[in-house]
């Protein structure tokens, strides 16, 4: 393992606290780049601490390949879910 997972989340989880405004994590479960156990325990610290937060997972994609999806789909997924997401969040 080329990444340092757990003192990647472990600094990240220094600023995570009940207050903080809705989260949304993005990722890929093919990425090869950044382990999907990243987000997973960054999800689990956010909920932990009583943030708001969500995990969304594409199984199909690496590392931004939902984001270039994004740019020749006709409908593409990642965007359907972000407009569900924002649709949710309370108003500023």
């Amino acid at each position: 393992d080329n990444h340092d997972v757990e003192g990647l989340v472990l600094k990240g989880e220094r600023f995570v606290r009940p207050d903080l405004p809705p989260i949304t994590l993005i990722h890929g479960e093919q990425d090869e780049t950044v382990d999907i156990a990243m987000s997973e325990q960054f999800q689990a610290a956010l909920q932990a601490a009583g943030a708001s937060s969500r995990l969304l997972r594409y199984p199909e994609a690496r590392h931004s390949d939902f984001l270039f999806t994004a740019l020749t789909e006709e409908n593409p997924q990642i965007v359907a879910d972000l407009v569900a997401v924002s649709r949710d969040c309370p108003p500023v």
